[in-house]
């Protein structure tokens, strides 16, 4: 390989200018403090007001809530989110409301300050970390002997052509899944598996859907446990890494609703349960995948893949028509670098297309497969030398346009499109209505930023000098 190293300072790293744009993009392009934050903002207020995650005093703020038999409510998001950043929040709660008696104005601050303290924890618990754990998956792409070209596609697919990248600046709890999802895929790599274990359960506890990832990792924990030297060290440093999520785990749903294996969806609000006799669900939520919601959450006008981020297709569908990435794709040694996120992201896709409410409500793109997209963009990165010439200029094109929807979404701040409607018509209306203007601007710097950098990277800068990778995939070891 050539002059760039896993061990290059970040002011000499090639693809420096987009990681400095997503700074600037996740700070300066904030989205509104929408339905879905404010159910985990109650959680907070609750356990900064009263020590308890009942927000039997705030959930009107929220139509996202739970409600229990003994009439107590909770918020019908996984916990993880609002556990992690409860010491934080309680800090600035506290000084914010420092020498206020009465606990009606309090909570008057905490609603105008809301916005800005949840932007606060994204920073820290979402953009922060993303922005790292990419910076670790280019080393990672590095060590493998990614091209220069297959890190710069996999690095901008991770950094802006995802849905998962317009949820870091929100509390949605999809950032902080994604995060989760990142960490285990680089432990899994690395052969961590007590990091793999601890991010599955903090995984699991931001997005419930996150447990879908034991199916993959069952056959990693079994692999390295059988070729492990010291099987009782192996097993000390898996329950050392699951430990810790899982007494939250525990602890907070028998708390909140009754038992470990009670989750807020048997509580749901009603206007959130489907009410039909006549389809086999579970708590009137999940039913066997529908054609729409397929149809929906691949070529839909409104949350399909193929109009938010088309890159995904291309690689899916290439990884299994081309031949030689098929047999990468099914071959024993790729167990984890390449089959863990494909089964994860397949997994995430038959449980979104099961829900009634599939398209995810209000909101850009196909949010609940936030934390199976992410993984994609290494994937992508890992493949991306055994595409032929023509290939990889195709999904050069489509990595360009997926960071330009991106942009595009994150550009509009007064409002998320609605189900249903298409996102072109959605985002033409938000840029020819009478509040163009912040995002005309925003979209103007985005987009000009993005060219130059694109420019920058497509004239030759980041191309290799002489050597050209096959993509190497070292086998993950046991630690």
């Amino acid at each position: 390989m050539t002059a760039h190293t896993s061990s290059t300072p970040f002011y000499r790293n090639p693809l420096r200018g987009w990681f400095v744009f997503f700074f600037l993009v996740q700070l300066g392009f904030a989205m509104p403090f929408s339905t879905n934050p404010k159910s985990r903002w109650t959680m907070l207020s609750a356990l900064a007001e009263d020590g308890s995650p009942r927000i039997d005093a705030y959930y009107k703020a929220s139509v996202d809530w739970a409600r229990t038999p003994d009439g107590h409510y909770y918020s019908n998001k996984a916990p993880g989110p609002a556990l992690l950043g409860a010491p934080l929040f309680a800090f600035l709660d506290a000084w914010q409301t420092r020498g206020i008696s009465s606990r009606e104005e309090r909570d008057r601050v905490r609603r105008d300050m809301g916005g800005s303290n949840l932007r606060l924890l994204s920073f820290v618990f979402q953009i922060v970390p993303f922005f790292l754990l990419t910076l670790l998956m280019l080393r990672h792409l590095t060590k493998s002997g990614a091209s220069r070209g297959a890190r710069s596609a996999a690095t901008i697919a991770l950094l802006f052509g995802n849905t998962a990248c317009l949820f870091l600046n929100q509390y949605f709890g999809h950032g902080c899944a994604a995060v989760c999802a990142l960490a285990l895929y680089l432990a899994v790599l690395q052969g961590r598996v007590g990091l793999s274990a601890f991010f599955f359960g903090l995984g699991a506890l931001c997005e419930y859907s996150g447990a879908l990832l034991l199916i993959p990792l069952l056959p990693f924990w079994i692999d390295s446990l059988r070729r492990s030297t010291h099987r009782a060290q192996w097993v000390g440093k898996f329950f050392a890494g699951a430990a810790l999520p899982a007494v939250v785990w525990i602890a907070y749903h028998t708390y909140c609703f009754g038992g470990p294996f009670s989750i807020p969806n048997q509580f749901q609000n009603p206007a959130f349960v489907e009410q039909t006799a006549d389809r086999a669900n579970l708590w009137g939520i999940f039913f066997f995948p529908s054609l729409e919601a397929v149809w929906g959450l691949t070529l839909g006008w409104s949350r399909g893949l193929f109009f938010t981020q088309p890159w995904v297709l291309l690689l899916l569908v290439s990884l299994f028509a081309v031949p030689t990435l098929r047999r990468e794709v099914f071959a024993a040694r790729h167990r984890g670098d390449l089959a863990l996120p494909l089964l994860f992201f397949v997994l995430l896709f038959m449980m979104n297309s099961s829900f009634n409410g599939w398209h995810g409500g209000s909101t850009a793109g196909p949010r609940y497969l936030s934390s199976g997209l992410v993984l994609l963009a290494p994937v992508l990165g890992l493949v991306w030398d055994r595409f032929p010439p023509r290939l990889q200029r195709l999904a050069w094109v489509l990595i360009g346009l997926s960071v330009f929807l991106q942009i595009l979404f994150l550009s509009v701040d007064t409002a998320l499109p609605k189900s249903g409607v298409p996102l072109w018509r959605f985002y033409f209306d938000q840029l020819a209505g009478p509040n163009w203007h912040t995002p005309a601007l925003r979209l103007a710097i985005g987009i000009s930023l993005a060219l130059a950098l694109f420019y920058w990277t497509w004239s030759g800068r980041l191309k290799e000098s002489g050597y050209q990778s096959k993509a190497a995939f070292p086998p993950a070891g046991p630690r």
